[in-house]
């Protein structure tokens, strides 16, 4: 019998291995000029930590997330993102009562259960910055010009900074009631009618957005969706801790 990889996993081996760590390095440093210093957390968490910190209504904690019951009963899931390991580790280790903001990187394989395809991967890699404890918008800045310096030092040039917000405290409920009452009115299927109830803003992110059978229409109706999601760029904050005391920015790049 032979064995193979897992489908859906990338692995490195040499020569290739050099460029993926050379690419890990390059951000790295960038992160360490910037004062962000290192941090280890556990591959696999408390599948609860997930569905309360990324959103039960998220398609990667509905659909794609590697979860299941360990051998002494407990509900664990492999982690398919970084920043809810990285706020309950700097919670735990209480390092939120230290100096503000905290600021971490930490790097590694995440998992989820996607169709494979180019880019795309069930096991891929990503290198992840997070600032905690502070709104300023200049941190935001620093974490694009950690990115930015990154991505220069590796010789790359034909890429597009591209900015986006998810609003403030008083734009962002204004913005969401108008956004549920659009939705609201669109042909769309159960799934998506529900999301638009909980969370509004990952409506268009449904991989089933309108209940008639033709292309054409589906497509219509998520574009409008998305569409309408897209205008949400007014205000100028992005908040990462959204359901933890310890609030701030943050930044991942998929290798």
């Amino acid at each position: 019998m032979t064995f193979q990889a897992p489908k859906g996993v990338s692995e490195y081996v040499p020569p290739r291995s050099a460029l993926f760590e050379e690419a890990r390095e390059a951000f790295a440093s960038s992160a360490r000029r910037a004062c962000y210093g290192a941090m280890e957390t556990a591959v696999f968490e408390d599948t609860a930590l997930f569905v309360r910190g990324v959103g039960e209504s998220s398609d990667v904690v509905r659909k794609e997330m590697y979860s299941f019951e360990d051998r002494g009963g407990r509900e664990i899931a492999l982690r398919p993102e970084f920043t809810a390991g990285v706020l309950r580790a700097v919670l735990e280790h209480n390092l939120h009562k230290g100096p503000l903001p905290v600021k971490v990187w930490t790097s590694g394989p995440a998992f989820r259960y996607e169709r494979p395809q180019a880019g795309r991967y069930r096991q891929f890699y990503q290198f992840d910055l997070e600032a905690i404890g502070t709104e300023d918008p200049a941190v935001d800045a620093e974490t694009i010009a950690v990115a930015w310096d990154a991505y220069t030092a590796l010789g790359l040039r034909q890429f597009t900074l591209l900015l986006n917000s998810l609003g403030d405290s008083k734009c962002r409920p204004v913005y969401r009631e108008a956004l549920q009452n659009f939705l609201r009115g669109l042909d769309l299927d159960e799934e998506t009618r529900e999301r638009i109830e909980i969370n509004p803003l990952r409506a268009a992110s449904t991989t089933t957005t309108a209940r008639r059978t033709s292309s054409t229409t589906r497509c219509s109706a998520r574009s409008r969706a998305s569409a309408a999601a897209a205008g949400m760029m007014a205000c100028r904050r992005t908040s990462a801790g959204r359901r933890c005391p310890a609030s701030g920015s943050r930044s991942a790049w998929t290798v």
